[in-house]
């Protein structure tokens, strides 16, 4: 056994750095919870930030070593067979978490867990329902009611979960729930695995890890820098603006060094909707995020002209999509990309009959070789993105109207709340800054539609100006 797996999960923090909680913040120390410099010029290009041996990772495989009375073996045994029991990877993480975090001093990740957020004030599975009417027309929208439902379920399920210990048949919900599970707690733990934990492949398996110090880093969309696992030292390692073996990676911002006092964040790799529904919270409105993007479905129904054709050239293209995703291919449309060629591809071939291969073959190519199948199908293809695209922003513009209303409606009720003053302010406070990040959501979202209607209208000029022109000839 791993001497680390008894002892302290106290991951290697390089020492220029320090981990500023909440009291230092309140004290005007600095300026938010994080991790900042200690000195200048500490931090630079390839610096490693922070190393996590496996044995200090949390995971669904993570071994439970309990030593003490026989009432601490007991309860880990108990545990132990619970987890056993469960085949969700989130409901096995959630149950360890909240044991450690029960267990107190006594577990591994006491320091850690003792630094982590009682509550993501904004995780949208504490929204209202009326908050959530905020991000109607939105991307995330069905996304954040069906987690909702879905959290219920899971875990009326989890706490109907038997297991076996000594013979006896217990269930979860009957042995935790007196002590330290309930939904609110459950909640909890799982708005702490989707905004905190990180994934982490070791041996060709990926696993879902709660990696200490490593998720204490605040994001920035303007930071560079990458983590992966070595094998060889069998570490996790977080690296500025570099590979984990140090060399440059290029791209991004300029290479420099942090000062004294300043804040080292990291880019956690999402844009502002995934932002919101995984971490609650979304960047200001100076911030530029070049993930923000809003996704499309397309596919190539079975029954449409030559489909087993251009399901096999689709497959065999540069976009690498299986045979098996061609029914239901998602695609990203961005403020930098508003018509991808994959997506300009799949609506040629949904719109094009008894085309050779060739003519096929080249309408995969990009937006300059829309002749090989002709001006008709160019165009209908364009109008039907337009036609996909028309109902998104009706519904983003009229559902900001209908939810400006709402807002006011509540406003006018909200004395009326029960709870003491600092109760009622919080939720107001609350209610604001839902309110606020929803706001500007729609904004992003509604920008980079319009982005994709001028595009249209781009495109469709060149097939109308190349018309044109063969008319005169």
């Amino acid at each position: 056994m791993s001497d680390r797996l008894t002892t302290r999960a106290l991951p290697e923090l390089h020492p220029s750095l320090i981990l500023v909680d909440s009291g230092a913040v309140q004290d005007g120390a600095f300026e938010d919870r994080g991790v900042w410099t200690t000195d200048g010029g500490g931090v630079t290009i390839g610096t490693t930030l922070v190393t996590v041996h496996w044995d200090e990772l949390l995971t669904a495989v993570t071994p439970i070593v309990a030593t003490g009375d026989d009432a601490t073996v007991r309860r880990a045994q108990c545990l132990g067979a619970a987890l056993h029991a469960l085949e969700r990877e989130d409901d096995i993480l959630a149950l360890r978490l909240l044991y450690e975090r029960h267990c107190g001093e006594e577990s591994r990740w006491a320091h850690h867990i003792s630094l982590l957020p009682n509550r993501l004030p904004h995780c949208l599975l504490h929204w209202t329902a009326d908050e959530l009417l905020g991000l109607a027309g939105c991307s995330i929208e069905t996304t954040a009611r069906a987690w909702r439902a879905q959290v219920g379920m899971d875990y009326g399920d989890l706490c109907a979960t038997s297991f076996e210990l000594d013979g006896e048949t217990k269930t979860i919900g009957s042995t935790f729930g007196a002590k330290w599970l309930s939904s609110e707690t459950y909640v909890w733990a799982l708005s702490m695995i989707w905004s905190r934990f990180v994934s982490v492949q070791r041996e060709d398996v990926v696993y879902k890890s709660m990696a200490p110090t490593f998720d204490l880093f605040n994001h920035t969309s303007d930071a560079r820098e990458t983590h992966a696992f070595d094998p060889t030292a069998d570490v996790l390692r977080l690296v500025t603006l570099g590979t984990i073996d140090g060399t440059w990676q290029s791209g991004g911002a300029p290479p420099r060094a942090w000062g004294a006092s300043e804040e080292v964040c990291i880019n956690y790799g999402l844009g502002n909707a995934k932002l919101l529904l995984h971490h609650g919270f979304i960047e200001s409105a100076a911030a530029v995020n070049p993930r923000d993007a809003v996704p499309i479905t397309l596919g190539l129904a079975s029954g449409m002209p030559q489909w087993e054709l251009k399901r096999d050239l689709l497959a065999a293209s540069s976009f690498e999509i299986a045979s098996a995703e061609c029914g239901a291919v998602q695609i990203e449309m961005s403020a930098a990309d508003p018509i991808p060629p994959l997506l300009i591809a799949m609506l040629r071939l949904r719109r094009a009959e008894d085309a050779s291969p060739a003519a096929l073959t080249a309408a995969l190519e990009g937006d300059a070789t829309w002749t090989a199948l002709g001006a008709a199908v160019e165009i209908a293809a364009l109008d039907d993105l337009h036609a996909a695209i028309a109902p998104m922003l009706a519904r983003l513009a009229m559902d900001a109207r209908v939810v400006d209303e709402e807002d006011s409606e509540d406003d006018e009720s909200s004395e009326e709340e029960e709870g003491d003053d600092a109760g009622r302010a919080q939720r107001a406070d609350d209610r604001d800054k839902r309110g606020m990040m929803a706001t500007r959501l729609r904004e992003l979202e509604t920008a980079i539609l319009l982005g994709v209607t001028a595009e249209i209208a781009r495109m469709r000029g060149l097939v109308d100006a190349e018309e044109g022109l063969d008319a005169m000839d």
